[in-house]
């Protein structure tokens, strides 16, 4: 049995290199400490001498119901029930003795409130920063308790000789299994009578990793055993359902009753490569994530140089990495953000807690300045002695452009005369400018964020909306229409409405009060009555013809059309009183006997061309059958049509432009579209905008425009400076605002 115990020392031997490496990835990987803070198991690390707690995860403070700050105030007599407490602190103090691996089952542990758990403690000792330390992980096992002490019965009941080790022993004679532990029915994942009388050769591939066959392999492995030559070599092993698996396997011959037999220790290292693969990778792949993130990653010492950053710091700031190595951040910001950074590094290292989203202005190497933003966490050694700050940094400067721009976009709605406002899905506020809220009769649009559009009207103008408005807002996407809304006083008020639909589900809603509109609207129309009420009581503008002769007019007509009565009575009246290109369809409505009324253009004695409107119809007079005109001047009323149909595509046209400045964040984008809309939907010939230069000759620098201009845009060299090319409306208006 002298070889077996040489095995065994090699596994140990074997056992501690392992443990040194992973002290030394360990090591490597202190600055991915975050990455433990996410494991599953409670991780607590305690002085061996002290036993007091120096680190503890989340999983752990959740598990014990404590913060990780109580904790460390702690130590191991804390966490255990009296009754169990001369137990633990035997194998803890054990553990520091032996540097071995150890493992406890069902440890009784003590919460923060007093409440009991179990847990499997598996514990290791190592050296962290000089300082002998036991590392343990806890997994609470409370709820397999029951469960345990069954398979323990169990395993008791089924104990054999090998069951107390951790590796499968096997026993051959010469290459045929002729014994096993449960273990190594663990491992090869069969029963005992699917191994025993079988060979190694058939839990194993045809051929090894290394190109040879696995008998031929194995044979000459078991022949060198015999012959008193410990093996202690790697091996591609098959489980029964056929998956490989990784092991480290020892052959050992002893002599037993004067026949030769070999002792054979499988383990089963497949999750161990797999560790230490993965460790490798995850150093690498930090490594690289690292150093091919686009955010710069830093580290400084207390005194604010750089000890460590990844290339895209050293990009950001222009720097080469042998200049940036060890440069202070008073270096490439100016006097007050430097001052700033020191504030914000100074409350990180008296609370600990890390800030975020702390932002300032750096100066690049070539003199270009950028705003960023950092998360800055302290950096501590083991102790918790504070070393310095880690962070990461974002160049924030095109973001900070568009909240200006967005800032400036929202000032514009805050400051529009049309009430604007955002709805989500449930039509409920989430924004509202200032004119929405006063529309409504509210003082500031925060009582009216949050709440359904349905306060601000009645239940009838609710159904309207919902039943007419709403859907067919649902099949076109916009909606534009008139309605009536409800002021926080009870007061109605008619207003414009404009829905678009956003593809959340939410809406864009822009009001406009047409209360004036409306009364415009209502006097032209009572005023238009009246006019026609006497027009009809006085005759105004009668003229009585037969086949087209003027027969007689009233004094309207002869002071409508500048005529005296001896020059029109008895003439053509048609020709006289109508404009030529006019004349072809006025016969025909004479002709056809139409009553009107309808529009046609008046010709005056002086020539000049006028808008009528001709009423008609026959009547008797002086026995005879003639046809009776009264004929109306409307040319104020086209004014006001025109001026109304202004009014609307200006109306369109800025409800347009308001929907715009909600959707677009680009600004030239934003102020090309403004122009698009003036000329489409206002009906503008041409319109441009142009930025007030603060330069010497004060000018007006053309940035968009739309229409013809016939290369207006090109030459145009207007100033708001106070002379002759200034003096125009732009620079009249800018020189008085």
């Amino acid at each position: 049995m002298h070889n077996s115990s040489k095995t065994y020392q090699e596994l140990i031997d074997e056992n501690a290199l392992l443990k040194q490496q992973i002290q030394k990835i360990e090591k490597s990987e202190a600055r991915y400490k975050m990455l433990f803070t996410g494991a599953a198991e409670g991780i607590l690390v305690a002085e061996s001498q002290t036993k007091q707690f120096i680190y503890a995860n989340l999983a752990l403070c959740r598990m014990f119901g404590y913060t990780e700050e109580e904790l460390l105030q702690l130590s191991v007599e804390n966490i255990h029930p009296k009754e169990s407490l001369g137990h633990v602190l035997a194998q803890f103090d054990a553990l520091a003795r032996s540097e071995k691996t150890a493992a406890a089952h069902n440890i009784p542990c003590l919460r923060k409130d007093g409440s009991l758990f179990y847990a499997n403690i598996i514990a290791t000792s190592i050296i962290l920063d000089g300082v002998k330390c036991n590392v343990d992980f806890f997994i609470d096992v409370t709820g397999h308790k029951g469960l345990e002490a069954a398979l323990r019965e169990s395993e008791i009941k089924y104990q054999t000789l090998f069951e107390s080790a951790n590796d499968a022993i096997l026993l051959m004679d010469h290459d045929i299994f002729i014994d096993c532990n449960q273990k190594t029915l663990e491992i090869f994942g069969c029963i005992r009578e699917q191994i025993i009388g079988q060979s190694p050769y058939q839990f194993s591939p045809a051929i090894q990793p290394d190109g040879r066959s696995s008998r031929e392999k194995g044979i000459e492995k078991i022949n060198a055993a015999i012959k008193g030559q410990s093996q202690f070599f790697e091996w591609k092993h098959c489980r029964c359902d056929g998956t490989f698996f990784d092991a480290e396997v020892s052959l050992n011959a002893f002599n037993d009753k004067g026949k030769d037999y070999i002792q054979t220790i499988v383990r089963d290292v497949t999750q161990r490569k797999k560790a230490e693969e993965t460790l490798r990778q995850s150093e690498g792949k930090y490594r690289t994530i690292l150093e091919g993130i686009h955010e710069g990653y830093f580290e400084v010492d207390l005194a604010g140089n750089f000890t460590f950053f990844n290339d895209s710091l050293c990009r950001f700031l222009g720097y080469s990495e042998e200049e940036l190595m060890g440069m202070n951040n008073r270096q490439y910001t100016d006097k007050e953000n430097a001052k700033k950074l020191y504030q914000a590094f100074t409350e990180v290292y008296k609370t600990g807690e890390p800030t975020e989203g702390f932002d300032w202005q750096i100066i690049r190497k070539d003199g270009t300045k950028r705003h960023v933003e950092a998360s800055v966490s302290l950096q501590k050694d083991s102790s918790g002695k504070p070393l310095g700050f880690l962070g990461i940094v974002r160049d924030v400067t095109e973001r900070k452009r568009a909240e200006d721009i967005l800032r400036r976009q929202t000032d514009a709605m805050d400051s529009a005369i049309d009430g604007m406002a955002i709805l989500n899905a449930e039509g409920e506020y989430i924004y509202l400018n200032k004119a929405h809220a006063r529309m409504y009769g509210y003082e500031n649009e925060g009582q009216l964020l949050g709440k359904s559009w349905r306060v601000l009207y009645d239940s009838d103008v609710i159904k309207r909306f919902e039943q007419e408005f709403m859907p067919e807002l649902g099949r076109k996407g916009h909606w534009f229409g008139e309605s009536v809304g409800k002021k926080k006083d009870g007061s109605k008020y008619p207003q414009a409405v404009s829905l678009t639909a956003m593809t959340n589900g939410g809406l864009i809603c822009v009001v406009r009060d047409i209360t004036e509109q409306k009364k415009a609207e209502e006097d032209l129309h009572v005023s238009e009555e009246r006019f026609r009420l006497l027009s009809e009581a006085s005759f105004e503008a009668i003229a009585i013809h037969e086949e087209g002769v003027l027969l007689n007019a009233n004094d309207q007509y002869f002071k409508m059309y500048g005529y005296e009565p001896g020059e029109a009575l008895g003439k053509e009246m048609i020709s006289l009183t109508f404009a030529p290109e006019v004349l072809e369809f006025v016969k025909k409505q004479v002709a056809t006997g139409s009553l009107g009324p309808y529009e046609s253009i008046g010709l005056r004695k002086d020539g000049t061309r006028f808008p009528i409107e001709i009423r008609a119809r026959k009547m008797e007079y002086k026995g005879r059958i003639v046809r009776f005109g009264a004929i109306r001047d409307i040319t104020e009323r086209k004014r006001a049509e025109e001026e109304l149909s202004r009014l609307n595509r200006v109306l369109r046209m800025l409800s347009a432009t308001n929907q715009a400045l909600i959707q677009i964040a680009n600004e030239a984008t934003l102020l090309n579209e403004v122009c698009r809309i003036a000329v489409e939907v206002g009906d503008y010939r041409m319109a441009w905008i142009g930025f007030v230069e603060q330069d010497e000759a004060k000018t007006i620098r053309p940035v968009a425009h739309a229409g013809f201009d016939s290369g207006y845009i090109e030459s145009v060299n207007i100033t708001w400076a106070d002379n002759e090319r200034g003096r125009g409306p732009g620079g009249t208006a800018i020189r008085t605002e």
